[in-house]
């Protein structure tokens, strides 16, 4: 899988957690290219874990920053069957921080400043690395993550036709979220009225 795809992939993911949870795309998109180098790690190859997450299922060696060096030694993390399951797993940590520390991450839930989001992940303690939130933050501006965290408006779908009966004309007409809807001109000139549309500033004119 191309860089490209796995953003792509996680990316439209984690829109979706996004919207259920209220926590920024982009700074679950960026943690999950830095944590797995997007999709290539053997944690996110073999166990499904894009996150780091720690927890019984898989041993591996990893890198943690002790008493301002890096070593490296052998940690089990958590393993799942999809990555949208490792994905969830994510932002239910963030949901419900940890045993000795429920609010550990609340400060990141509703945050709407990507840069923020991750300082945020840094100073609850989420990695050892000192350069985690700047790592992060580059990641997001470099690539423009920060475009996952705009969520397009769902456009009203027509549910239905309609007739509308005016001065005894049957005028078709269509339903929208419960609500009928006619033709502005037809039903105007109906009852008499001039309608004058102007194009420029889309305002239709009734007299």
């Amino acid at each position: 899988m191309t860089r490209e795809h796995f953003i792509l992939e996680i990316g439209q993911a984690a829109q979706r957690q996004m919207k259920k949870h209220n926590i920024l795309a982009s700074l679950i998109l960026a943690q999950a290219c830095l944590e797995s180098n997007f999709g290539q790690s053997e944690l996110a190859r073999s166990g499904k874990n894009l996150f780091g997450v720690k927890g019984k299922g898989i041993a591996l060696h990893t890198k943690e920053f002790v008493n301002g060096q890096w070593i490296t030694t052998v940690a089990n993390f958590a393993k799942y069957s999809t990555w949208d399951e490792s994905l969830e797993a994510h932002s239910q940590l963030f949901l419900n921080g940890v045993s000795w520390d429920p609010n550990k991450y609340r400060g990141i839930i509703g945050e709407r400043d990507y840069k923020k989001a991750c300082r945020t992940v840094q100073e609850a303690g989420y990695a050892t690395d000192p350069k985690y939130a700047d790592k992060l933050i580059k990641l997001i501006e470099d690539n423009k993550f920060f475009a996952w965290d705009k969520v397009k408006p769902k456009t009203p779908s027509i549910e239905g036709t309609c007739k509308v009966r005016c001065k005894g004309i049957t005028i078709e007409g269509v339903i929208i979220g419960g609500i009928s809807y006619a033709p502005v001109r037809e039903v105007s000139e109906l009852l008499g009225a001039s309608v004058d549309w102007d194009e420029k500033d889309k305002i239709v004119d009734i007299q």
